[in-house]
């Protein structure tokens, strides 16, 4: 799901409860990649689940690939429209970085995309 759907299954309602779930299907790590990790702060997650900032996504993705198994990564962020949203309602900050890319000259190489 992208975050602006709403969860029917009620169930499981926040990252920590899908990794949970996760683990007791035999899922051999969970990894939630968050934008906000400090918010897990309190609830710390259960054995074979880790929380860690989205700046180390491609780290986890590269070490995940290494361990025999089924893994999981759970990336937990508000989606763009949500953001869009509450910065024009101004609960949210402006961003800080903008990327414009010039169509006449992009070779959809994705490096504009690179931080």
């Amino acid at each position: 799901m992208t975050g602006g759907q709403a969860n029917d299954t009620g169930a499981l309602s926040s990252p920590l409860q899908m990794a949970a779930q996760l683990r007791a299907e035999g899922v051999g790590e969970v990894v939630i990649v968050a934008e906000l990790p400090d918010k897990y702060a309190r609830d710390a997650p259960e054995g074979g689940v880790s929380v860690v900032p989205r700046s180390q996504l491609e780290a986890v993705q590269q070490r995940l690939r290494g361990v025999a198994g089924v893994t999981a990564i759970i990336f937990d962020q508000d989606c763009a429209t949500e953001k869009r949203r509450k910065r024009k309602r101004k609960l949210l900050p402006p961003p800080s970085m903008h990327v414009l890319i010039n169509e006449e000259v992009c070779e959809g190489c994705g490096d504009c995309g690179k931080s």
